[in-house]
């Protein structure tokens, strides 16, 4: 069942004193026999004949240069070049899109969608990385069915309920130090997977857990480490397999910040992490040394930033604030992921009742552009932040898409719930699966545009 193994790394995120809070320097790359942190439940293959482990902060990639062509450069050329890559078989390894966002992104269907598309387009590359377990309530992801046994504590990093972390890029944990206990992810891709991933916090006293593939035991991932840390395991399986079980010994603390299935074919891994709820701000519950090194194992070509809902419908909105959170958030996702195009996601209509004494969503008729009657209306700073973030992308040189003129702009959340079918959710915030699958094959569309415009163009003459 195993496959030769590959590398798994680890990166430190505390110390006795608390957590670090900047990216680490990257330590020996010595390699040392792994005697704690995994142990083959059946006989290792020759080649290596012993599982390893480096505990350092994963090195970036080198630099992906885009391919010069005539014209003024583009916000995405680094990403089409590594499309470019696979349309042609130069690009032998899968080529990563990381998506962050609120609840739009956490359902999974907008998301869900382009990784159909970008799979179908250029290859099929595995779902990826998921938050670990069920993380919150309803978590339907597209690709794979969850379970999670009960004994699993789940800890987020957003809002009155937060944990303390750390936490890395799914803003999620889930622990356990209960015997017995289960994290089960069955693919939904019919041509399964051949490579499972999971990331840990290993720590002290740290737990054990036996990994199944299909049912059989294939390897026992221990978390006991010197210090907090995180850790990773690509266990490579048999071609096809179906079925990952992660099945808790015990024995200690056992805590998962991450997991998924991928295949060792050419193509696109589309990940995705949202938090309903959300705003930009939640990128700043990371632990930038747990996410660095996270970022710095994925290398993802594009990051798609899909936030903007939750901001404009408070009503404390401080312009010159949020300008400069978001801004700094891209600015950090630069550097710790040098080699992604971002694109930044404008948010999409969205209503609301009139703050009108007595008008509720049963006495609403059809949508105002105002709050002078009962009317759903769009909140005004939706329109405010949708312009700072596309300020700001202009600014950093980054892609940004309007997601709401998919809708027809202002009061398309209302307009979407009369079609036939409906669009749109009867709370006017959140699509449909239908309306979800529009808007994405519309920014696909738009890409794609983008994609063979950027193709079409002559190379670059090469200087003397």
């Amino acid at each position: 069942m195993i496959q030769p193994q590959r590398l798994r790394r680890s990166v430190g995120v505390g110390i006795a004193g608390g957590l670090v809070t900047g990216l680490l320097l990257l330590t020996s790359c010595a390699e040392t026999p792994n005697r704690a942190i995994q142990v083959p439940i059946t006989e290792a293959p020759k080649s290596p004949a012993v599982p390893r482990v480096a505990y350092s902060v994963a090195g970036t990639r080198p630099i992906v240069e885009p391919v010069k062509r005539q014209g003024p450069g583009g916000p995405l050329d680094r990403f089409f070049t590594q499309l470019d890559g696979l349309d042609t078989h130069r690009q032998g390894r899968s080529v990563s899109i990381l998506q962050f966002g609120d609840s739009h992104t956490a359902g999974d269907r907008f998301s869900g969608r382009l990784r159909e598309l970008f799979q179908e387009r250029f290859g099929n590359s595995g779902r990826g990385v998921l938050p670990p377990g069920t993380p919150f309530g309803y978590f339907r992801p597209t690709g794979a069915q969850v379970q999670m046994s009960g004994g699993w504590l789940a800890t987020t990093s957003w809002g009155t309920k937060a944990g303390s972390g750390p936490f890395g890029i799914s803003g999620f944990s889930v622990s356990t130090a209960k015997a017995g206990q289960s994290l089960v992810l069955t693919s939904t891709d019919p041509a399964g997977f051949d490579a499972a991933v999971i990331e840990t916090l290993a720590r002290p006293g740290g737990g054990t857990a036996d990994i199944k593939v299909d049912g059989a035991p294939v390897y026992t991932l221990a978390t006991q480490a010197e210090s907090l840390r995180g850790a990773r395991l690509d266990l490579p399986v048999t071609k096809g397999a179906r079925r990952l079980e992660l099945i808790a010994r015990g024995d200690g603390p056992v805590e998962v910040i991450g997991w998924g299935v991928t295949r060792d074919d050419p193509g696109v891994v589309y990940e995705s992490h949202g938090t309903v709820g959300a705003t930009v701000s939640l990128l700043e519950k990371w632990d930038e040394a747990l996410a660095g090194w996270q970022l710095a194992e994925r290398d993802p070509a594009l990051i798609v930033l899909a936030f903007g809902t939750n901001e404009g419908f408070g009503n404390r909105l401080v312009e010159a604030d949020y300008e400069a959170a978001f801004e700094g958030r891209i600015k950090y996702l630069k550097s710790a992921a040098p080699n992604a195009d971002i694109i930044v996601v404008g948010p999409p209509d969205a209503n609301r009742v009139a703050s009108l004494k007595g008008c509720t969503p049963a006495r609403a008729k059809g949508w105002a552009a105002n709050e002078r009657g009962c009317a759903w209306v769009t909140p005004a700073n939706v329109a405010v932040v949708r312009g700072m973030q596309k300020k700001v992308a202009e600014r950093q040189g980054l892609r940004f898409w309007d997601w709401s003129l998919v809708m027809g702009g202002a009061g398309g959340a209302q307009r979407w719930t009369e079609t036939n079918p409906p669009l749109m959710h009867t709370d006017r915030v959140h699509q449909k699966p239908e309306g979800y699958a529009k808007s994405a094959e519309v920014l696909f569309e738009s890409l794609m545009a983008d994609y063979s415009a950027w193709k079409s163009r002559p190379l670059a003459a090469l200087p003397n």
